[in-house]
């Protein structure tokens, strides 16, 4: 069944009653909203419109489900402008650790004669080693 059949044959009250009566599939960490959402819509095509997800909190009924209802519900906004967001997200990150690896690979032989001033004797060598570990996981990085 499509959404427009269903609307077609169903009205407010009998959708409510039916979601109403629905029962759980599971979901399982680590299932994206994209899988569930495909898995209720394949149910209702296979006519089993008496299913719902728990996303998060959210309850996903397969009797109305679109991915961008889902979306929308859960996230606030649709897959579209989701995957925008996710994107410029991941942008902004790169951009922000290679700024960031860029201004330690220039600041650590400061940051290392300033902490050979504070470093006791004793434990220099062990710090000396740590430092040294960390800058050649900041350069390949």
């Amino acid at each position: 069944m499509n959404l427009e059949e269903i609307r077609a044959k169903y009205t407010e009250e009998e959708i409510l009653k039916i979601k109403k009566n629905s029962r759980e599939i599971p979901a399982y960490a680590g299932d994206s909203l994209d899988k569930l959402v495909l898995q209720l819509e394949n149910l209702r095509r296979q006519g089993k419109i008496n299913c719902f997800v728990n996303f998060n909190g959210t309850k996903l009924y397969s009797i109305d489900v679109t991915m961008d209802s889902a979306y929308k519900e859960c996230l606030g906004c649709t897959r579209k402008t989701w995957l925008k967001k996710e994107k410029k997200w991941a942008e902004d990150y790169k951009t922000k650790t290679e700024k960031w690896k860029k201004e330690a690979e220039e600041n650590l032989p400061i940051w290392i004669e300033e902490g050979k001033k504070y470093t006791h004797p004793a434990k220099f060598e062990s710090w000396e080693k740590n430092v040294f570990l960390l800058q050649m996981e900041i350069i390949m990085v």
